[in-house]
């Protein structure tokens, strides 16, 4: 689907994002691999923060549906387990632009466990 995507250039996702958020971005925009919708890296100027904005891919899922994942993934964090929940602008936390829904989230690196301590085992045990 080459035209679906055609749109999403980088100085067309920096300005979107900077007039629908409300926040200033400094140059960077770098594609991350996705397999179905498309995900770049964008960065604030003012806090340097990197963020990562996921668009879905047009007609695959609806709002409703996109909507609670992302309410889904909020009440996972609020009940402390280990997801990284979207950000809320301005009190909303999926927003459209033409037929592409997007979302943004804080950039977060993994890491790999060599050994639970403590506080993992009983995080593990309360998601059993």
């Amino acid at each position: 689907m080459p035209s679906t995507w055609s749109g999403l250039e980088t100085h067309l996702i920096l300005d979107l994002l900077e007039q629908t958020l409300g926040i200033t971005l400094s140059n960077i925009c770098i594609q991350r691999n996705s397999y179905i919708n498309r995900v770049f890296e964008v960065e604030r100027a003012d806090t340097g923060q990197a963020l990562i904005v996921k668009f879905y891919r047009p007609q695959r899922w609806t709002a409703a549906m996109i909507q609670n994942e992302l309410d889904h993934l909020q009440a996972l964090a609020s009940q402390d387990i280990a997801v990284i929940p979207p950000l809320s602008f301005n009190e909303q936390i999926l927003f459209k632009w033409k037929d592409f829904y997007f979302a943004v989230w804080p950039k977060k690196g993994g890491r790999a466990v060599d050994e639970f301590d403590k506080p993992t085992w009983q995080q593990v045990g309360r998601l059993l």
